[in-house]
């Protein structure tokens, strides 16, 4: 990774965020880091940011000399549920997508665990409802990705519960 090149992420609402935040969790931005591109991320501002609060608490948690690997996975763990409960309903469809488009597989797995607690008690046409609103200038790349994931997690579709 080249340490000169600064690569900016454009959100959905045109603001630019520094990526560095996310590189150590993002499978995709070491190589936008090499060519130097700026890169188009989905999802507002507000949510790159609460996902950049995910990454870097995550990188510190790691970087801890002093403990040993059993006690950061403990922390880890304890930061990821802390980190569930201070987001709100509206912003999991939201941070889900953000990670998906970042392929942020720690923060992907943290907000699944909250899907069934959002489309619990929700009609179908609720469900589908939510999905292409966030969805409608998704890539489609990225889309099927997410789709092929929450296939793998067995998630029916139908129902939109986990099976």
């Amino acid at each position: 990774m080249c340490n000169s090149t600064k690569l900016l992420l454009k959100c959905s609402d045109n603001e630019l965020i520094d990526a560095k935040p996310f590189v150590r969790e993002s499978r995709v931005l070491p190589r936008f880091y090499e060519d130097g591109r700026e890169h188009r991320v989905e999802g507002n501002s507000d949510i790159i940011k609460k996902a950049a609060e995910f990454c870097l608490t995550r990188a510190q948690i790691q970087d801890d000399t002093t403990k040993d690997e059993i006690t950061i996975q403990k922390e880890l763990d304890d930061y990821s549920l802390q980190f569930r409960r201070s987001c709100n309903r509206s912003q999991v469809i939201p941070l889900i997508i953000a990670a998906f488009s970042l392929m942020i597989e720690s923060l992907i797995d943290v907000m699944l665990k909250d899907v069934d607690d959002v489309f619990t008690g929700m009609t179908d046409d609720e469900v589908y409802d939510i999905l292409p609103v966030n969805l409608r200038n998704y890539d489609e790349f990225q889309y099927q990705m997410m789709v092929e994931y929450l296939r793998a997690a067995k998630w029916d579709f139908k129902t939109a519960r986990k099976a």
